[in-house]
């Protein structure tokens, strides 16, 4: 697994094509774009959910893109009002899912070409206390209150 070079200040920085496919993740999952999202997933992903026993949550380490992929088609049909937003996850391009408008999770990926190899998802409440500030960025924030 190919694993970027930290930059001075130790934070390993994301380029524009490992963006992009994290972008197409959020977009692929936020329509519900299954072939799409399929096609984005290494066929040895790796996805870890922490969920910190406050939060449903698998209990083991998902493995294989259609366990991935079963995984976050579930996490989209049980909650069909999640907006998918890229934010900057660790210093990199990652999502942010917010419902009615506070972020109920947060998913740091590592890609390798054009495909996702890493998930990590945080849904652990006690870790998102920082994520659960208002929304007040350009980030889609009509769409938050229902617009668009």
């Amino acid at each position: 697994m190919r694993v970027p070079a930290p930059t001075p200040d130790g934070r390993v920085r994301i380029g524009a094509r490992e963006g992009a496919t994290v972008r197409a993740v959020g977009r692929a999952w936020e329509e519900g774009d299954v072939p799409t999202l399929r096609r984005l997933l290494a066929s040895d992903v790796v996805a870890v959910v922490d969920g910190g026993g406050r939060a449903c949550a698998p209990g083991r380490t998902c493995e294989g893109s259609e366990a991935v992929l079963d995984l976050l088609i579930e996490a989209r049909v049980a909650h069909p009002e999640l907006v998918v937003a890229e934010e900057a996850v660790n210093g990199q391009v990652g999502l942010a899912l917010r419902s009615r408008g506070l972020v109920v999770a947060v998913v740091g990926m590592r890609t390798e070409g054009a495909r996702v190899t890493d998930l990590w998802v945080v849904l652990n409440p006690d870790k998102l206390g920082g994520w659960r500030e208002p929304l007040t960025g350009p980030l889609d924030f009509e769409r938050e209150k229902g617009g668009r």
